[in-house]
């Protein structure tokens, strides 16, 4: 800001509000599918949109795959710019952070999904448990971009 370095100033108070909607929906073959859409905005000029889909199909008794896709948008805070001229901001407010900006993403996954009580019925304390194995592909308009392993174990009681 102003060719130096400052820290940051955002507004001591945000209000923030958001509304979404979603279908579930279960089919005869044995699949789901899960859409969903989220509007949000706030005081301080952000509004995003969120798009995601879910997929899920059984491929045999106790193993079922999931797929899904996320897309995520958003407008900047009416304070954020890329570069500030004088320290003073906009209207005393500064930010350096991407997350107050312009942004947009996408997100592929795939994981499968192990009912162990199923897999292993003589074994009752696999009973309520399942494995999960996933991958996650993400990037956005920043430049940056993931890939995410998940494992995890589900206790169901």
């Amino acid at each position: 800001a102003g060719g130096t370095n400052v820290p940051e100033r955002h507004p001591e108070h945000r209000e923030r509000r958001d509304a979404f909607v979603k279908l579930n929906r279960a089919f005869d073959n044995r699949s789901s599918v899960r859409l969903s859409y989220r509007l949000y905005n706030d005081d301080w000029g952000i509004v995003s949109h969120e798009l995601s889909s879910k997929l899920s199909q059984y491929i045999t008794q106790g193993m079922f795959v999931r797929y899904q896709y996320r897309y995520y948008t958003q407008t900047p805070a009416r304070f954020y710019r890329d570069e500030y001229l004088t320290t003073n901001g906009v209207d005393g407010y500064l930010s350096g952070d991407y997350r107050m900006g312009p942004l947009s993403a996408h997100m592929f996954g795939l994981s499968l999904n192990f009912d162990l009580g199923t897999m292993a019925s003589s074994m009752p304390v696999f009973g309520r448990t399942a494995l999960v194995i996933g991958y996650d592909r993400y990037f956005n308009s920043n430049n940056y971009s993931a890939d995410i392993l998940e494992t995890g174990l589900d206790f169901r009681f």
